[in-house]
């Protein structure tokens, strides 16, 4: 029996609840470590810390090789024992499976640079390079287990476990650095004391009843997985090229002083976006292939075309309100040295919030199984990104760097959008999103306005301000919104008074 459209909206939205909590405070975890590292480090260690990053976002992309995918894909139906094997087969193929191809791409990265690049890096960055062979190590088994708990939909674990992450890594990190010394080395140290220890952890939650066997082994689900999941390699690193691309070229043409000022301002737009996108990203996408298989093509339009309404009406303040507070963010987070970077956030905001809602607009190729168009719609784009950097970087500089990933995240959506929509189309109505920019932009007026100095009190007030102001011209003239709201306010005497009944009931049972 197909589900009926409140419980799949509650679902969602409990989802949505569950995954934004942890971002937030993971986001805040980056609000607390910007500070820290930011005067801890030098410009240039911290634009070397920044390029660090980069290399291991890509190496983590090669070591999950598709997998990841492919664990959500296929454990229910080893869960449901319609696998033979059941779930000693599927963790132990791709636990043991993962950590292979962790080895084997380590040990690729270290052939290439005391082969080919030693002598012509320095020494220090050398011993660096080893400590982040390690940490793509620990980082890629400590992926693999999380992902194992997103399998099996246990949202509550992974946030706790990805929140872990974030404040154990940073508190080992800091403590290094304060108190031992104040390199790079001592912070990435750090961060694989905390995913050791963590791996730990997960091990005896995971495994209490069964623990992976090389006798488990399944060659022949090794090689569906890959299938599964091969494409989705050349699509997060191209993804990962696009975003990092620009830092390399900004080291060619600038210097590591100019990254860690470009770092600062990007790192600042992607916390925002993940704390907005990432929960709408790790929930839509099982939900409408649900919506799909039990109720069909029109059911899965009109879900997706609502949840981007309302996903553009809550993305518009957040860019608009970013950027009235851009000055004041940069000034208490990073400090008055990187004041620099408050001009390019307003593209690189808008490049990151365009990308975010990529599993709306591409839905109907991931339905589809075209994922392999993913992959080539994306290496186009990091290709287009890469010429206009080289184009832009040497007449603008950083907001040469910033208006070169907005175009590119611009053109990429419009192509995915392009070519989702021969398989399903979207609704996107026009009027309403006029309407919605019109409000953000009566907001960020307002709020750039208000007589506040870039201190902590303007990243106070001015918020409260804006959301007020925003939310009221909505609620005026977005007559769905308005719907919805009477609905919510009508539904809690209902519920109240169903709860008093059932305690009357109870009280004459008993």
């Amino acid at each position: 029996m197909a589900p009926s459209s409140q419980p799949l909206a509650n679902k969602f939205f409990r989802q949505i609840g569950h995954y934004s909590l942890g971002n937030i405070l993971i986001m805040l975890s980056g609000f607390i470590s910007l500070p820290l590292l930011t005067r801890i480090f030098s410009k240039s260690q911290y634009g070397y810390l920044s390029l660090i990053m980069i290399v291991l976002w890509m190496s983590l992309t090669l070591t999950k090789a598709g997998l990841q995918e492919s664990a959500v894909r296929f454990y229910t139906e080893f869960k449901l024992q319609n696998r033979p094997g059941g779930l000693n087969v599927f963790y132990s193929t791709l636990l043991l499976s993962s950590v292979a191809i962790s080895l084997g791409v380590v040990a690729s990265l270290w052939a290439v640079l005391h082969l080919g690049l030693k002598n012509r890096l320095d020494p220090a960055l050398v011993h660096t390079s080893l400590l982040v062979f390690v940490w793509i190590f620990t980082g890629s088994i400590y992926m693999r287990l999380v992902n194992f708990l997103r399998a099996a939909q246990k949202t509550g674990t992974v946030n706790i476990f990805l929140v872990l992450q974030k404040y154990v890594g940073l508190a080992l990190s800091v403590v290094l650095l304060l108190f031992v010394s104040r390199r790079i080395e001592s912070f990435i140290i750090g961060q694989i004391a905390a995913e050791t220890i963590l791996i730990a952890a997960l091990f005896l939650i995971l495994f209490r009843d069964r623990y992976p066997k090389s006798t488990d082994f399944s060659p022949t689900f090794f090689k569906e997985c890959l299938a599964f999941g091969l494409p989705f390699i050349s699509l997060e690193m191209s993804t990962f090229l696009i975003k990092s691309a620009d830092r390399f070229l900004l080291q060619l043409f600038m210097g590591a002083e100019a990254v860690a000022v470009y770092s600062v301002g990007s790192n600042l737009c992607l916390y925002l976006r993940d704390l907005f996108m990432f929960p709408l990203a790790y929930t839509i996408t099982p939900l409408f292939m649900e919506l799909w298989n039990e109720k069909g093509k029109e059911a899965t339009i009109q879900f997706i075309s609502t949840v981007f309404h309302y996903a553009v009406m809550a993305a518009l303040p957040l860019v608009f309100g970013f950027i009235a507070l851009s000055e004041s963010v940069v000034f208490v987070l990073a400090s008055e040295k990187y004041l620099d970077s408050v001009p390019i956030i307003p593209y690189l905001l808008a490049g990151s919030i365009l990308w975010g809602f990529f599993p709306l607009y591409s839905a109907g190729i991931y339905i589809h199984k075209k994922t392999k168009y993913l992959s080539i719609f994306v290496f186009i784009s990091f290709l287009f990104n890469g010429a206009l950097n080289i184009i832009l970087i040497p007449r603008m500089q950083l907001v040469g760097a910033a208006i070169a990933t907005l175009v590119t995240y611009l053109f990429l959506a419009i192509i995915l959008m392009a070519f989702s929509h021969r398989y399903l189309e979207i609704r996107m109505t026009f009027a309403p999103m006029l309407k919605m920019l019109g409000a953000a932009l009566i907001m960020y007026k307002a709020v750039e306005s208000l007589p506040l100095d870039r201190g902590i009190v303007a990243l106070i007030v001015k918020p409260v301000v804006g959301m007020t102001i925003y939310g009221g011209l909505m609620i005026a003239i977005d007559k769905p919104l308005r719907q919805r709201m009477q609905q919510i306010i009508r539904s809690k005497p209902q519920q109240s008074a169903a709860h008093s009944s059932d305690s009357l009931g109870e009280q004459r049972n008993a």
